[in-house]
């Protein structure tokens, strides 16, 4: 993971920065994957190892699932109009499967 991703996810942390620990960085990086499923599981086995507090495990989970989300949306409008069209209508008007 890059510093610049790692940073992105401490802001979107909603925990206050006061009670945040100093090694949160290393929290963050063990609950770090791309599948938000799999996410969700890490979070379940930090809060057995209860080093780090619930709420603060709880927060980074929604960060980096958030964090997720935003990086596979499709930016591109075209793009994003290929995916709904399911269907495509010929000249009599029947529907064919794309």
């Amino acid at each position: 993971m890059t510093n610049e991703k790692l940073e992105q996810i401490k802001k979107e942390i909603k925990f206050p920065k006061e009670l945040q620990p100093e090694n949160i960085n290393e929290l963050i990086e063990r609950m770090y994957d791309k599948d938000n499923k799999k996410v969700g599981r890490l979070a379940k086995k930090e809060e057995e190892k209860e080093e780090f507090k619930t709420g603060l495990i709880t927060a980074a989970k929604k960060a980096i699932q958030i964090r997720n989300k935003a990086d596979q949306t499709t930016t591109d409008t075209k793009a994003a109009r290929e995916d709904r069209l399911l269907r495509v209508r010929d000249s009599n008007g029947k529907a064919t499967a794309r």
